[in-house]
């Protein structure tokens, strides 16, 4: 029994490869059409945030360096300028937020081991910050904590004419006095509407209270509460439309 007879001859055509469609009908030219356009975009994006991260970094160390020259520092604060994208908030000289935080911050005879703010609606001239002219930061309002050691809050009083030591350990207050033989505890209370910190001695031999002026390092400070964590005092305070003069 014969099979079934062909017709005529058998032909093969041969389709180039970069014309063999993928399943989803894309052909490989085409692919490498849409992955050049995604570099093409992808290039001035790139750069685009290189440049934002980049200016974000030299505007706050300029800020930095003029806060250490505004507050009187012997150190640059490391400050952070918040918001996306920070071109655009540069352009327009607002910021949501701006934080700072830095150490050794001496001002009206009391110093400050450490003090972190964050600043809320932060607006300034961006011109006058690169040119070191005279401007000022502006803000809503804010927060922060500063720390003070037992020896900063001795120098202090000492300063006033009180001699008296100061011991903050294990969160406590301890109290030294040429007035009484032995060490006595005490406790710490913030006072005049948070512009003055007081030491009350729980010992009748020691029958004083001494002080040390608050004073508010930034337009718009006001101290809040006070504890002793460890061997400082933390002093929490709010700001209340808070201005800091820089540069000049």
């Amino acid at each position: 029994m014969r099979g079934p007879a062909i017709a005529g001859p058998l032909s093969l055509s041969v389709v180039p490869y970069d014309h063999v469609p993928s399943p989803s009908g894309e052909t490989p030219s085409g692919r490498t059409a849409v992955r050049r356009l995604l570099i093409v975009l992808a290039i001035p994006l790139l750069l685009l945030v290189g440049a934002d991260l980049g200016l974000r970094l030299v505007a706050q160390y300029l800020l930095g360096r003029e806060l250490a020259t505004s507050l009187n520092l012997s150190e640059r604060p490391k400050v952070s300028l918040h918001g996306f994208p920070f071109l655009l908030h540069l352009a327009k000289g607002s910021f949501p937020t701006a934080s700072a935080t830095g150490s050794a911050l001496r001002t009206q005879g009391l110093t400050f081991q450490s003090f972190q703010l964050t600043l809320n609606d932060v607006a300034f001239t961006p011109g006058k910050l690169v040119s070191g002219s005279a401007a000022t930061i502006r803000a809503a309002s804010g927060r922060g904590i500063a720390t003070v050691t037992g020896k900063q809050a001795t120098a202090a009083l000492k300063d006033q004419g009180n001699d008296v030591t100061v011991v903050f350990v294990g969160g406590r207050v301890r109290l030294r006095s040429p007035l009484i033989p032995v060490e006595v505890a005490g406790d710490l209370t913030l006072a005049g509407s948070g512009t003055r910190l007081d030491f009350h001695p729980s010992d009748a031999r020691l029958p004083v209270t001494v002080s040390v002026p608050l004073p508010a390092f930034v337009e718009g400070a006001r101290f809040t509460n006070v504890g002793v964590v460890g061997s400082t005092a933390v002093l929490s305070f709010t700001l209340d439309h808070p201005s800091i003069q820089i540069g000049g």
